[in-house]
């Protein structure tokens, strides 16, 4: 029998190809990133370094066996060396100071449903005010995630090819 492969044994595989390819897909599945990644989102991430990472880029991260994508706040200089801040554009909080070591990529490009996304590096004003909702309505955020799974529902019917 063949143990089931670990969340950290995934995402440690995943980090290993994106070194040595340069670039991954990977499928959105949270919503701290709302509204510009949607759970179901397919990111492309290109390898980079912390020095490559800039203020408003959507960077993948590995902590504690996991992945996440937030957006850079800043550099900044703590005790231990350089870090990041980052933060997910619905949360309420930043993250814990991200270390170079800890960074992986950043996405380059995003694929919803079959297209193509532009990737921005400032939020506007009504995606920060909805992302600012978001993180403090756990009412809206289940409002707005139910009439989107309503709608791609709706426009898989009338795309998907009738049968006869």
């Amino acid at each position: 029998m063949v143990a089931p492969i670990l969340e950290q044994d995934r995402c440690s595989l995943a980090a290993e190809l994106l070194l040595r390819h340069r670039q991954l897909k990977l499928k959105a599945f949270g919503t701290s990133m709302l509204p510009a990644l949607w759970p179901g989102d397919l990111v492309t991430i290109r390898s980079c370094t912390f020095d490559e990472a800039s203020r408003g880029d959507i960077v993948l991260c590995l902590r504690d066996g996991r992945f996440y994508l937030h957006r850079v706040l800043q550099k900044t200089s703590g005790t231990s060396g350089p870090q990041l801040c980052t933060r997910g554009d619905s949360m309420p909080m930043p993250d814990p100071p991200v270390s170079p070591s800890e960074i992986l990529g950043k996405a380059c490009a995003i694929d919803r449903n079959g297209k193509f996304v532009e990737i921005s590096r400032s939020c506007s004003f009504g995606a920060m005010f909805v992302g600012r909702l978001l993180a403090h309505s756990n009412l809206f955020l289940r409002l707005v995630l139910r009439l989107r799974r309503t709608r791609s529902s709706r426009q898989e019917f009338v795309t998907s090819p009738a049968t006869i």
